[in-house]
């Protein structure tokens, strides 16, 4: 669905399917139960705003997954770190009405949210909070 999206976009002029584990991949860390952990993001997509290319990540990845809340934290702080190198970082799950909800974690506000989450329940509520994801 993400992969659609992304082409559906008026604005992306190409992306790349990140796959886990090859030494050219983005990988970004995440701590669960005291262990570091990767995160491969889905994709990467670049889009022109304005006069310039922007790279934007999305992560589309379920909730109810044992490590949600974990890579939710992990690609927060991705975002505080390099977030200035990307246009959007997307954290993104379907909902249960089959739409796209996406927390865009480039923003402070919404990072800070996210740093807060202490379970699946409390990620699934920020999602039910996100305005559905479209394309302009």
């Amino acid at each position: 669905m993400v992969k659609e999206l992304v082409e559906k976009d008026k604005s992306v002029l190409g992306w790349l399917r990140v796959i886990p584990r090859k030494d050219w991949a983005l990988c970004i860390p995440y701590r669960m139960e005291n262990v570091d952990k990767p995160l491969y993001p889905d994709i990467i997509a670049f889009r022109k705003e304005g006069s310039k290319i922007v790279a934007d990540i999305f992560d589309p990845h379920g909730s109810h997954i044992d490590d949600a809340f974990d890579k939710a934290k992990g690609l927060s702080t991705y975002a505080r770190d390099h977030g200035e190198h990307y246009g959007r970082i997307l954290l993104m799950i379907i909902d249960d009405k089959d739409r796209l909800r996406a927390l865009d974690l480039n923003k402070e506000s919404v990072r800070n949210e996210v740093n807060t989450v202490t379970s699946k329940g409390h990620l699934e509520k920020l999602f039910a909070e996100a305005l559905p994801f479209a394309t302009e």
